[in-house]
């Protein structure tokens, strides 16, 4: 077993990474059921935000080690690490490119390719027990699982290549000073819930329109940011959910 879908009633599409093995090793069978995850997820109407989080004491150790050190003596190596590299990449492109809202919760160590799916996540909550663990280098290995590329988009090449140059863990506060988690919590889970739930009851027409304005300052101008900003909002203005809400709030506020 590995990630799977539970869909709550708030709207919100819990993928669960639950692997049976100790740290959660990422492999080429678990990347592989992410990206299954993740069409299932996508293709449902009921699911209007994703949650991911893992079971255990650790979110991902990274790579499989010891499926290295196996294929290594056996003289595989190659054939592994070709297998793994495209899950890895067809699991991370299709989370990247997910058209839902993506929160994720962590704990434990978050290593080597597991950084890419924590970085590659709109909000990110960390346990106190958080550590990255940008491992790559001590194996003799760049970065991969687009991790590199994912980093360098969520906080900046500049850090990115210091972060991996130097290899050195960042604990929980560490990690949110420098902008990978946006909240450390004691119960990461339910922070992470929270904010899923809030994110999947916006509307369809907020949320879309959000998330593809909130992604274009990286590809446009100010100019063409502000025409595709003019679009967005007039469209969601338009939206019945838009005026129910409105509505609702100025009733709270005893004004009407």
């Amino acid at each position: 077993m590995a990630f799977s879908l539970e869909v709550r009633d708030s709207g919100v599409g819990h993928l669960r990474l639950a692997s049976g093995r100790a740290g959660n090793p990422l492999d080429a069978a678990l990347m592989s059921s992410l990206s299954r995850g993740l069409a299932e997820a996508t293709s449902r109407q009921d699911v209007n935000c994703l949650l991911i989080s893992a079971e255990g004491k650790h979110f991902s150790v990274g790579g499989d080690l010891t499926a290295f050190s196996a294929a290594i003596e056996s003289g595989n190596i190659a054939e592994l690490i070709e297998g793994n590299l495209q899950n890895f990449h067809a699991a991370i492109t299709a989370l990247v490119g997910c058209r839902l809202p993506r929160v994720v919760s962590v704990r434990g160590a978050v290593a080597g390719g597991a950084l890419a799916i924590l970085a590659a996540c709109d909000y990110r909550v960390g346990a106190p027990s958080t550590m990255l663990v940008p491992a790559f280098g001590a194996i003799g290995l760049p970065p991969d699982t687009g991790a590199g590329w994912i980093m360098a988009r969520a906080i900046g090449a500049d850090l990115t290549r210091a972060i991996f140059l130097a290899g050195d863990p960042l604990d929980a506060e560490a990690a949110r000073s420098v902008g990978l988690l946006h909240s450390v919590d004691a119960d990461a889970d339910a922070k992470a819930l929270a904010v899923a739930e809030k994110i999947a009851v916006m509307g369809e027409v907020a949320r879309s329109t959000s998330l593809r304005l909130l992604d274009a300052p990286e590809r446009t101008s100010l100019g063409e940011y502000l025409r595709m900003e003019h679009e967005v909002v007039t469209r969601a203005a338009a939206d019945r959910v838009f005026a129910n809400r409105v509505m609702e709030f100025v009733k709270r506020q005893g004004t009407l």
